[in-house]
This record gives structure tokens, C-alpha cells and sequence, in this order.
């Protein structure tokens, strides 16, 4: 009996408790993400996700909130764990905060595709820039505060993507990717429109996608474990879901 107790006792903190509330934005933004409870919510986060909560016995409730609220919540210990995080997301929220990390989970860039490449080839070209409601449009913060560039946000990325197509706004700005799936579905409906081609010669960004917590370090740690372990898996889930740069 003694024995069994001291088992208890050395027992990591995370297998003592295996269900954790994981903040996710409400959003479909597939394929890196979608969490809004579509037939379509899986996606290349999710499947890693999933799959670390599985091989490991635990079990993760994914709980989709708007970005601000989302923030709130997780800053508040509500939440165990939010997706997707980065260190210079929200840096003024988090400055009373210890906030962990996990090693990068997945790349992306996020930049402006435009109709064509060759009329938008540098800033002074950019004049309207479009991109999704709640986005800080990073790489051009500078420009819009400085009224050399006019930001434009819109409720969908459809809706974003129609505007370029149309001419509404210079480019989009938005992760490549995300724009790339999207592009694909506009297109089979309105191939008039033509399409959007990532503009390299202006500034984008080009990053990784974290877990982060507030307290389970311990879970963390095994987490970025997983990830060094699993390279095969995450690298097809990468390819299937076309997330890969």
C-alpha cells in the first residue's frame, strides 16, 4: 500500500488530470485551422492535436472563441492551453503573464497575393491592403499608421478574396495557404475572376504556430517531446492537408 502511494505522489501532474480545455479561435481557417463546427473542422492543427491527446491518454475539449475573448479567457486561467499562439501575438495582454510555449507545431507565411505581379511589385505600388477583421496586418503596421497605406477588413476570407480578385483592394494579406484553399473553392464557382499570385517582393512574414499554457509546463514539456518523436506523422499531416511552405 505504501508503494502504491508513493507511485501516486511521484506521478507527473498531467496524468493525474487528462481532460484540458484548449482555446481555439472561432474561425475557419482552414487548412491550418477550423473550429467553428463544420462538417470540415478538422484540419492540420487538429490532427496533431488530436494525436498527441491520444497517444498519451489525455483528452482535449476544444473550445472556439472570437480572438479578443479567446485572449481573455485563456489570460484568466480559464483555459489549460490556447492554439495558435506565438510569443509576439498580443504582447501588451501578456506582459503581466508567464506564458509557455511549445516548439513550433507547424510553418506558415503570411503575405499579400495580388491579380498581378507585375503592377504591385513594391510599397509604393500597395496603396489598399485587404485582410480578415481582428488581423494585424504585421509586416505593413508601419505604412498603415503612418496613412501610406489604407487598410481594408472584411467578415470573411471569401469575401476578402473576391475584393482582390475584383480590384477592390491592392492585395490581400493573409496566410498563403489559407488563401490558396480558399482561391480554389472561389474559382470553381467564378473562374472569370481569375486568380491571386503570393507577391514576394513585399514584406511577409514567415513563422511557426505554438501551443501555449499558463501552467501545465509538465504537459508542455512532453508535448515538445511528441513532436520531436512523431516528424513522420506531422510531416504527412503537413502534405495531406497542404500546409507545408
Amino acid at each position: 500500500m505504501r508503494i502504491l502511494l508513493l507511485f501516486l505522489l511521484l506521478l507527473p501532474d498531467f496524468a493525474q488530470s487528462a481532460s484540458f480545455k484548449v482555446g481555439v479561435e472561432y474561425l475557419d481557417y482552414y487548412p491550418a485551422y477550423n473550429y467553428i463546427g463544420k462538417p470540415s473542422d478538422a484540419s492540420a492543427s487538429k490532427d496533431i492535436l488530436d494525436d498527441f491527446a491520444k497517444k498519451h491518454g489525455h483528452t482535449f475539449e476544444y473550445v472556439p472563441l472570437p480572438v479578443n475573448r479567446l485572449y481573455e479567457k485563456f489570460l484568466d486561467g480559464t483555459l489549460d492551453f490556447k492554439f495558435p499562439d506565438h510569443k509576439f501575438w498580443q504582447t501588451d495582454l501578456k506582459r503581466k503573464h508567464k506564458v509557455i510555449y511549445s516548439d513550433p507545431v507547424f510553418e506558415f507565411i503570411d503575405g499579400v497575393l495580388v491579380r498581378d505581379p507585375k503592377a504591385v511589385k513594391g510599397l509604393a505600388d500597395l496603396k489598399k491592403v485587404g485582410s480578415f477583421r481582428g488581423f494585424t496586418i504585421f509586416d505593413y503596421k508601419a505604412e498603415i499608421e503612418a496613412g501610406k497605406i489604407e487598410a481594408k477588413y472584411f467578415d470573411s476570407f471569401r469575401e476578402l478574396i473576391i475584393a482582390t480578385l475584383k480590384g477592390s483592394v491592392d492585395g490581400a494579406y493573409l496566410n498563403i495557404k489559407v488563401a490558396d484553399y480558399n482561391l480554389e473553392q472561389i474559382k470553381k464557382e467564378h473562374p472569370e475572376l481569375g486568380t491571386l499570385v503570393f507577391q514576394e517582393s513585399l514584406p511577409f512574414t514567415r513563422s511557426a504556430y505554438h501551443l501555449s499554457t499558463l501552467r501545465h509546463e509538465k504537459l508542455m514539456n512532453q508535448f515538445n517531446q511528441y513532436l520531436k518523436e512523431h516528424r513522420t506523422f506531422i510531416n504527412k499531416v503537413i502534405a495531406e492537408r497542404r500546409v507545408g511552405i
